[in-house]
Order: C-alpha cells, then sequence, then structure tokens
C-alpha cells in the first residue's frame, strides 16, 4: 500500500527529503498555487508516480462549489 505524505510541502527540497524518509508520494496543494512549477520540478526529479496534485471544494449557501486556496 503506497504511503503518502501532505501538508506544508513547498519546495522539491522538502520533497526529497520527504521520500527520502521512506514515503512513497507526496501530496502538494496550496502550494501548487504560490509555486506554478512545483508539481512539474517534483515529477522531473523523483517521477511522476511521487507526485500528487490535491484540491480542497468547498459548497457555498447556494450549492455552488469553489476551490479553497
Amino acid at each position: 500500500m503506497p504511503l503518502a505524505y501532505g501538508g506544508g510541502i513547498k519546495t522539491l527540497e522538502q520533497a526529497k527529503k520527504i521520500i527520502k524518509i521512506g514515503y512513497e508520494k507526496v501530496i502538494i496543494n496550496s502550494a501548487a498555487y504560490s509555486s506554478n512549477n512545483l508539481i512539474t520540478q517534483i515529477a522531473n526529479e523523483l517521477g511522476n508516480q511521487c507526485v500528487i496534485g490535491s484540491l480542497d471544494v468547498k459548497k457555498n449557501l447556494l450549492r455552488k462549489l469553489f476551490c479553497l486556496q
């Protein structure tokens, strides 16, 4: 079973450390908004299978969906 880590990953170096300690995947959420190429950097350096993009979505009172940042 793959073990993934998410939360607070903002740089390629952090992702490398997380993979090195034994996690198989890193989950990127809000850092993808501030660093446009972070996901690409991680995929190129560690492999496509190591990075997961995540979006937090919420419904408002009118039941319309919007993305949280």
